[in-house]
């Protein structure tokens, strides 16, 4: 408990500090929060094409879908057809997204064959509009002549409303049942193989009645009860990164005597990289040696020790000067992999002085380098 102690009294009582020192008043009790964490790990929803392109409950792009599994897979209609003992054999059919009727109304799927003739209305998260569904009917039934009608009305069990004036409700629980059963070689149809099974997935995950309400859980108990911990947590992360990066950009000064030639670029918390140069060397063509958090969310735990030549110059003329300096590409790691140990006070100032060794031996092996090239092609 003293180290943490030591820790608070250390921080600079700055307005910025003032929230983070009253946050750390009870330590004891950020350490038995930790004994709390949940067992389980929290589940992230699947990255199915509707969440990753933000339409999870756009009734379009899920109509568009829906279409799509249906029209390249005779299963799927067929499947429905059993599903409401709707009695017709599946042969050929057309699948039509967003059909106008006559009178300028709109149904979201119309499937027609010489045989049937299928409406198909998806309502996500909307309800029904005045009359909708008696003028679909009416519609349909016009253009059907002496084909069979089926009428269905699709929906998240959450939306209220219901079918009416002969259309019949099929959840999305329902839908997903039914997707479940279509049989699908994967290996000679490996892209429709994936879009049925993200479909499905989609529908379970974000659209059914098991997912509509948010799922209380282990974590949500544990995020309630210390939020305020964790936002602390959080904020004296971002100081502690910013402290140990100047700690280290001043132990990497350190390496050139602090001479004023040489400087770093700004380094804030949201960076995992410390550039450090000499000013001469800031010019169209950026070569600078470099210190890259590999890993750490907050304090680094490992990194290594790159030569980039980045820049306004075209492409062609940085990786001629890479080629100069003996390296094989623009980005270049140059040192091992280095650990951060964080155990005491000594296993930390070893794994410094470790980094400290491994950057002098890079700035003596190619500074000198550097300077021949920025003389021959820099006027």
């Amino acid at each position: 408990m003293e180290k943490y102690i030591k820790m608070i009294n250390e921080i600079p009582s700055t307005n910025n500090n003032k929230e983070l020192e009253i946050s750390f008043l009870s330590l004891d009790a950020m350490d038995k929060m930790f004994d709390d964490i949940p067992t389980i790990n929290p589940i992230p929803k699947t990255d199915t094409i509707a969440l990753i392109f933000n339409k999870v409950r756009d009734e379009n792009f899920i109509s568009d879908w829906l279409a799509y599994l249906i029209e390249k897979d005779i299963q799927i209609l067929e499947l429905i057809f059993e599903h409401f003992q709707f009695e017709e054999s599946v042969s050929d059919f057309n699948v039509i997204r967003e059909y106008t009727f006559y009178d300028g109304r709109r149904i979201d799927f119309l499937i027609e064959s010489d045989q049937f003739l299928i409406g198909i209305e998806n309502k996500v998260d909307s309800g029904k509009q005045q009359n909708q569904l008696e003028d679909y009917k009416k519609n349909i039934v016009e253009i059907a002549e002496d084909r069979n009608i089926l009428l269905v009305f699709l929906k998240p069990f959450s939306n209220n409303s219901h079918a009416t004036h002969g259309f019949l409700d099929l959840t999305y629980d329902e839908l997903a049942s039914i997707l479940k059963k279509v049989k699908v070689n994967f290996i000679n149809n490996l892209r429709y193989s994936f879009l049925l099974q993200d479909f499905i997935i989609h529908l379970e995950e974000n659209l059914m009645s098991k997912n509509n309400d948010y799922s209380y859980n282990e974590w949500t108990a544990f995020i309630s009860k210390h939020q305020d911990k964790v936002d602390a947590i959080i904020k004296a992360g971002k100081i502690e990164r910013v402290n140990m990066m100047a700690h280290l950009q001043n132990e990497i000064h350190l390496l050139v005597n602090y001479s004023d030639e040489w400087e770093f670029s700004k380094f804030i918390a949201s960076l995992n990289y410390l550039q450090f140069y000499k000013k001469v060397w800031k010019q169209d063509i950026d070569i600078h040696f470099e210190l890259y958090i590999k890993s750490g969310l907050y304090l680094p735990e490992s990194v290594v020790i790159r030569i980039d030549v980045e820049g306004k110059s075209p492409k062609v003329r940085r990786e001629e000067a890479a080629r100069f300096l003996g390296l094989s590409s623009t980005i270049n790691e140059i040192s091992n992999v280095i650990e951060f140990d964080y155990s005491t006070q000594e296993t930390l100032s070893e794994s410094i002085i470790n980094m400290q060794r491994e950057f002098k031996a890079i700035i003596e092996s190619y500074t000198d380098l550097i300077d021949n090239w920025y003389t021959n092609n820099i006027e």
